[in-house]
């Protein structure tokens, strides 16, 4: 049977970024990249398509992760490396529209491209996550102190990938220069049927923040929000 991911952010929880290392493997084809199976050892929610074999997507857990926004929190220890930590379910997100006490750092939009490689046998992809993260290192504002507490925040479609956006956040600790174990780090990564699939967008701020930013606006998800079952 045909297998594809629903959301590869609802993944297990652990203590470091190899906690997102798969008990199981899945034959995957990813909706966006066609003609191009791939294992992947990504232990996710998955669902069937119709084949031979009855399977309901919404059944238990699976409807649950699949009509939920799902976030994963976390924290950046001193070799820069995410260390997730918490995943949580949510009814929904809402925009975010007082930004006044916010201090960003940074932000960023990417979509993902794949360009048609023509006569040659290289294939071009940009990921949104890591587009996202270079638009949003080159509008970095020096006037905004890196010294406190500092939250990365990633968001996209139910298609955004947990290994992209750890990656990501790689990129974004080097490209600031807040790898440092005096720094205190967090990230978070929100994925929800709402935002566009192939989109992603990053902001990154100084001090505490619930702010989440994609295509020009701001969004939040508050704990009254939280789904339990």
């Amino acid at each position: 049977m045909t297998i594809r991911i629903i959301t590869a952010s609802a993944l297990a929880m652990a203590a470091s970024v190899n906690a997102f290392t798969p008990s199981t493997s899945f034959s995957i084809q990813r909706r966006d990249v066609l003609n191009n199976p791939s294992t992947s050892s990504l232990n996710g929610y998955i669902a069937a398509d119709a084949t031979t074999e009855e399977f309901d997507s919404t059944a238990s857990g699976l409807g649950f992760a699949a009509d939920n926004v799902i976030s994963i929190f976390g924290t950046v220890d001193k070799n820069g490396n995410a260390i997730a930590q918490e995943m949580k379910h949510y009814s929904k997100v809402s925009p975010l529209n007082d930004t006044s006490g916010i201090k960003i750092i940074c932000k960023g939009d990417g979509a993902e491209i794949y360009q048609d490689p023509g006569l040659s046998s290289t294939k071009r992809i940009t990921l949104a996550p890591l587009e996202a993260v270079g638009n949003a290192l080159a509008s970095v504002d020096a006037g905004v102190s890196t010294d406190g507490k500092i939250v990365i925040s990633f968001v996209g479609g139910d298609d955004l990938m947990v290994h992209e956006v750890l990656s990501g956040i790689q990129q974004l600790v080097d490209g600031l220069d807040i790898k440092d174990p005096k720094k205190n780090v967090e990230f978070r990564s929100l994925s929800d049927s709402t935002f566009p699939i192939d989109k992603c967008g990053v902001v990154v701020t100084a001090g505490d923040s619930d702010a989440f930013y994609i295509g020009g606006q701001y969004y939040a998800v508050s704990d009254d929000d939280i789904s339990t079952n």
